[in-house]
């Protein structure tokens, strides 16, 4: 299985951003910026926080928070039901999801790097 994901990497993240419309709402009031997303025509969300839930990192744009990263569900149940991406799934292991959730999280990260989140945030 990591073969399989280290092969199809990049494919699957380009895959991922031709197909997602970002919204982003900058949120100062409550210290974050949400964005709304829109993956292969189905709705998820992910948060940006200005740090961790300990007052941490500050001026760094977290999005591993609980409830920030309530939308992860969203996006691997929709990616569950696409071929390319399914593959990634391997339901004979303890950890299933294991390269769908790590293909994720390197999904997001590259695109709080393209977007610079940090920048919205004051230490």
């Amino acid at each position: 299985m990591e073969e399989i994901y280290k092969e199809k990497k990049a494919e699957l993240i380009k895959k991922l951003f031709d197909n997602t419309i970002f919204d982003i709402d900058h949120q100062p009031e409550y210290d974050q910026i949400a964005v709304w997303c829109e993956t292969f025509g189905e709705p998820w969300s992910i948060c940006f926080q200005n740090g961790d839930m300990n007052g941490m990192d500050r001026g760094c744009a977290i999005w591993t928070n609980s409830g920030a990263n309530s939308g992860l569900d969203e996006i691997k149940a929709i990616l569950e039901k696409i071929d390319e991406f399914e593959v990634l799934v391997d339901h004979d292991t303890a950890h299933p999801y294991l390269y769908l959730d790590e293909l994720i999280n390197d999904f997001i990260c590259e695109y709080d790097k393209k977007e610079n989140f940090d920048q919205y945030f004051e230490k």
